[in-house]
């Protein structure tokens, strides 16, 4: 229940962020593909007594980098809007990659490292 609650609140960060922008941010699906598995990772290996504290912490980090490249976007950059792209890419491959035990702490540190103007 926690992990669809979590979904809906990105959705509604991602889509509420996205409207006063006026444009409609093409995210790349193989981004959204490893966005979400790099989230459901970090969720399900997130101890019972800190699965709610992980899941918030974890969808607002996600929440952000799509703010980022739609921020990107709306600057009307495509190489920035590129970049960022990859380097959320990167960044959940990485998270994917980290022991379950280190996967929320590689998130907050690889999605807090790419470079964004918000």
């Amino acid at each position: 229940m926690a992990k669809v609650i979590a979904i809906i609140l990105v959705a509604t960060m991602v889509t509420a962020a996205l409207v006063p922008i006026e444009c409609a941010t093409v995210i790349d699906k193989e981004l959204e593909r490893k966005a979400k598995e790099a989230l459901d990772a970090v969720i399900a290996s997130a101890p019972p007594e800190k699965k709610s504290e992980t899941t918030d912490a974890a969808v607002n980090l996600m929440a952000m980098s799509f703010i980022c490249i739609g921020w990107a976007k709306k600057a009307g950059n495509e190489e920035e809007v590129v970049a960022r792209i990859n380097d959320f890419k990167k960044a959940a491959d990485q998270v994917l990659a980290a022991a379950p035990a280190h996967k929320y702490k590689v998130m907050e540190e690889t999605f807090k490292a790419v470079p964004c103007a918000l």
